[in-house]
């Protein structure tokens, strides 16, 4: 499994320039708590392209992105005292469908689950057992 290398939060000059939809709510929640050093590690690092992926974020993957341990919590907390913050999401009554759909809303690749069910990976253990030929063949 491809693994991007991680950046800290780094403080940049100058503003984020205006990008593709979900990206663009991403740096806009970041910016609004002041953490727009850390669109880098959030979007890039951690592959949170969208306010659906970040909301199934937890501390553990936001600092293994890349984000400091205190921008994290301040993350977390705003998505839980605004109400963003979800449960995982359950694709089908089955446990391990929902558990491939939180897995897959992590990585901001929710878009594929029907793919992946109809290809019979129905569970993460399933998934991480396939070879990358198998996934992208």
């Amino acid at each position: 499994i491809f693994q991007a290398p991680a950046l800290a939060c780094v403080h940049r000059e100058g503003r984020a320039t205006e990008q593709m939809d979900g990206v663009g709510e991403v740096t806009a929640f970041l910016t609004k708590l002041g953490l727009e050093q850390c669109v880098q590690a959030v979007v890039h690092n951690g592959f949170y392209t969208s306010m659906e992926a970040l909301r199934g974020a937890t501390y553990e993957e936001l600092v293994d992105s890349g984000v400091r341990p205190g921008h994290a919590k301040l993350m977390l907390s705003e998505l839980s005292n605004a109400g963003l913050s979800t449960a995982p999401l359950s694709v089908s009554s089955d446990p391990a469908g929902g558990e491939v759909a939180a897995f897959l809303r992590s990585v901001g690749l929710e878009a594929c689950q029907g793919s992946l069910d109809g290809a019979g990976y129905s569970s993460v253990d399933a998934l991480s057992r396939a070879t990358l030929n198998e996934l992208v063949g």
